[in-house]
């Protein structure tokens, strides 16, 4: 990767680079995924690329007006139901709030006052709200924002996709294809399991809800996939991913943009 097209990951810049960026721009972005199986067909590192990607190529577009820069990539997630699959990773739920704050505090500190978490792995969510709750009210001269990718471009997502999506499905599967993730087409499989208590308990949130009610559960995921997939990955497609792709990353940078014109020390009329 050559200099000109890195000059806003800072993970490529020396500490005197990184200086001279904050006199342009207080906005960085922190990609979150996780360390999970994706199937047989999906690398473990398929959510933290995802958010890496994004995020670059969001940074990438408004790299002349808003100059955001995109930071260290969390890929440690909350994954526990996932550990009957080889090569899985999981933290503890204290252990990724204490990484998050502390890597908001660095940067916080050093004048990154807007941070957008960038987020590929739903069960992160709860934790990274924690963080912002904490930071935002410790903190108040900074601004901390979470995008979860899914919600970002869920419109699109609900147009593409032809079957129930839960986890290395068709969606998650187009979403990697179309971001150049190295995917094992001939690998691809499809798996509508049965809930464990399907009166209740539903996979995925895009269900359609039906009585009485539906309770949000996870089963160890190996009990009831036996290739890790939920859904049908052999429908993706690169042109469903860039369909989603694409409105990504313009909702991205139009928010970028947005928060560039945001006067942190403005104090608010009453």
């Amino acid at each position: 990767m050559s200099h000109v097209k890195s000059n806003f990951l800072l993970s490529k810049m020396t500490w005197l680079e990184a200086k001279e960026r904050l006199k342009e721009t207080d906005i960085v972005l922190i990609p979150i995924g996780a360390f999970e199986q994706h199937g047989l067909h999906l690398p473990l590192d398929t959510d933290t690329f995802i958010a890496f990607e994004i995020s670059k190529r969001a940074a990438e577009k408004v790299a002349h007006d808003v100059k955001a820069v995109v930071g260290p990539s969390i890929q440690f997630g909350i994954s526990p139901y996932m550990m009957g699959f080889s090569g899985s990773i999981t933290v503890q739920g204290e252990t990724f709030v204490n990484l998050l704050r502390d890597v908001c505090e660095s940067l916080i500190h050093q004048g990154f006052n807007k941070i957008v978490f960038v987020n590929q792995h739903y069960s992160n969510t709860p934790y990274i709200r924690m963080v912002i709750d904490k930071l935002q009210y410790e903190r108040p001269k900074s601004f901390l924002a979470l995008v979860n990718l899914g919600e970002l471009a869920g419109d699109v997502i609900s147009q593409v996709k032809e079957t129930l999506c839960f986890h290395a499905c068709e969606t998650e599967t187009s979403y990697a294809m179309a971001l150049g993730q190295d995917v094992r087409m001939e690998k691809r499989t499809k798996k509508f399991p049965k809930s464990p208590i399907p009166k209740f308990i539903k996979f995925g949130i895009e269900m359609e809800v039906k009585p009485p009610f539906v309770i949000t559960a996870v089963p160890a995921i190996d009990q009831v996939s036996e290739t890790g997939v939920i859904g049908d990955a052999t429908k993706a497609s690169m042109a469903k991913g860039k369909k989603m792709v694409d409105v990504s990353v313009e909702r991205l940078s139009e928010f970028l943009r947005e928060l560039k014109k945001l006067d942190l020390q403005q104090t608010p009329k009453t």
